[in-house]
């Protein structure tokens, strides 16, 4: 299975392959709504504050709102793509390729301030490299949970838009 991410999160198309047959499921809006649901805990303004460390990430800018500003807007519009080669990675069993894009994204999470997705991405990473990709599903479901609420939270910040 893997995944057509548009750059807003605002919808994804996810196109799963089972022998010759294909189908896709979209997930928009009604995804933050269900993960509320499941875990009303989960989202909330302060955890969101959580998921991403802004000051932190405001800090490694010099305190520079509009260079923070635009590698938010970096990371939001190309962090899509690392996440499809993440996927197709995961899919396909390819350790290498896992490395290679969790090595990426955690380089950018870290920079920017977000820790859970750093931590998941730099475990995808040690998989990869382990060639041990056993877990690889359960954590790049987890790394997509964190990212969707990093994408919340950045665009819930002010002045980054």
């Amino acid at each position: 299975m893997y995944c057509k991410t548009c750059y807003s999160l605002k919808l994804w198309f996810v196109m799963a392959e089972r022998s010759n047959d294909k189908f896709f499921i979209s997930i928009g809006p009604h995804f933050f709504n269900s993960l509320h649901k499941e875990n009303p805990n989960r989202v909330t303004s302060g955890n969101l504050t959580s998921v991403w460390k802004r000051e932190e990430a405001l800090d490694r800018v010099g305190g520079d709102e509009s260079l923070l500003q635009e590698l938010c807007q970096i990371f939001l519009s190309g962090y899509p793509r690392l996440l499809e080669k993440l996927r197709e990675a995961v899919v396909l069993g390819d350790p290498v390729a896992l490395q290679q894009a969790a090595h990426s994204l955690k380089g950018e999470l870290g920079y920017l301030g977000a820790p859970e997705a750093t931590d998941i991405a730099r475990s995808m990473e040690d998989m990869g490299r382990e060639r041990n990709l056993t877990s690889s599903s359960a954590s790049l479901t987890a790394l997509e949970q964190s990212l969707a609420l990093l994408h919340l939270a950045i665009d819930n910040s002010e002045g980054v838009h």
